[in-house]
């Protein structure tokens, strides 16, 4: 009998800042370069999950270049098993606003 691919293992997205061999590089109190490219790719590219990852590496490729100021290159890469397109820009337009009403029972963070 054909095997099946499990629900549990369609739909995912998995990436990493880079893969064995090269190197991640963090700034910091800002955290790592990579994931502050992903954050900001996330809200400027209104596409695919795909496409915006896309742009992130396109961009640290880039900038890795100069072996003057980064002696190691990322290599960013993705795995995924999507079954459809993910636009996160288009999803959260569809989300309702959320409410910022006072709750009786909040208390400040400590």
């Amino acid at each position: 009998e054909p095997l099946r691919i499990p629900s549990t293992l369609t739909n995912l997205y998995i990436a990493y800042s880079t893969v064995s061999g090269f190197q991640s590089y963090e700034v910091k109190d800002q955290g790592g370069l990579w994931m502050q490219c992903v954050a900001r790719k996330l809200i400027t590219v209104n596409d695919d999950i795909s496409v915006v990852m896309t742009e992130v590496n396109k961009e640290l490729h880039k900038k890795f270049q100069d072996p003057e100021k980064y002696k190691f290159m990322m290599n960013p890469e993705s795995i995924h098993r999507l079954n459809e397109r993910v636009n996160l820009l288009e999803e959260a337009a569809r989300r309702p606003e959320p409410s910022h009403s006072k709750s009786q029972d909040a208390t400040p963070a400590a």
